[in-house]
């Protein structure tokens, strides 16, 4: 009996040598066969050497070499690191550091409304004051017991 030996996604991207998006595309193009077990992509070990061979050109050059990733997964080469500084600089100036302030702005209108929430709702639990009687309806309850009871007994 042969024991296969078994790679997640991440472990097959490595022994490849691309991003991990990189191999999903493949998986899900059909050029890597793979199996999702438990939420993750599983590789064999001999489809990765086939995947591997299939994608080393004639010429001996690697498929990484080939083609420079893009997006998040990209690492950036030791030639084009300040390019690519200065582009993650002006990418994160001009729109990771506007969302920052507005979630900012949006957690303090966050506690006001719960603020103005939790006194409402102190409000709500407050007893509702008694209507006042007037004067006109104190006297006529006062001068209907005077007038039905005399010295105490009933008129």
């Amino acid at each position: 009996m042969e024991t296969t030996v078994r790679l997640t996604a991440r472990q097959a991207a490595a022994q490849m040598g691309i991003t991990s998006r990189s191999l999903r595309q493949r998986i899900e193009s059909g050029t890597l066969k793979a199996e999702m077990e438990n939420g993750r992509w599983m590789i064999d070990a001999r489809d990765l050497a086939k995947a591997r061979r299939a994608a080393t050109p004639q010429g001996g050059v690697s498929q990484r070499e080939e083609e420079q990733p893009s997006g998040v997964d990209a690492q950036p080469t030791g030639r084009d690191e300040p390019s690519s500084a200065a582009a993650l600089a002006q990418i994160r100036d001009e729109w990771l550091s506007p969302l920052i302030d507005r979630m900012g702005a949006l957690e303090r209108e966050c506690g006001r409304l719960e603020a103005e929430n939790a006194a409402l709702r102190a409000r709500l639990s407050e007893p509702e004051p008694q209507p006042r009687q007037g004067m006109v309806a104190r006297f006529r309850a006062n001068w209907h017991t005077l007038t039905t009871t005399t010295n105490g007994r009933s008129a």
